[in-house]
């Protein structure tokens, strides 16, 4: 699994298979290097770490680092859209 760049974007993307499930979008990053860096963490979080609440914690650490917000603003938005 590499990153590739879309024809006329600015951003590379990411793209992966695990168990069955496909897993691809935008890193949102103008850097090769970045966008690898990104997509490495990523897979990182789907592929070798197990679903429990120390891995869940974990994720939204990631996330709240990553995007800049609070942990606990995303642990709302996951619970909620696990109900959906």
């Amino acid at each position: 699994m590499s990153v590739r760049r879309h024809p006329g974007s600015p951003y590379w993307h990411y793209d992966f298979w695990h168990r069955g499930r496909r897993y691809q979008g935008s890193t949102k990053e103008t850097s090769k290097v970045r966008a690898q860096e990104y997509k490495a963490r990523l897979r990182h979080f789907h592929v070798a770490l197990p679903l429990h609440q120390a891995a869940w914690d974990e994720k939204l650490h990631f996330l709240a680092t990553y995007f800049g917000i609070g942990p606990m603003y995303l642990r709302a938005i996951t619970t909620l859209s696990m109900y959906r």
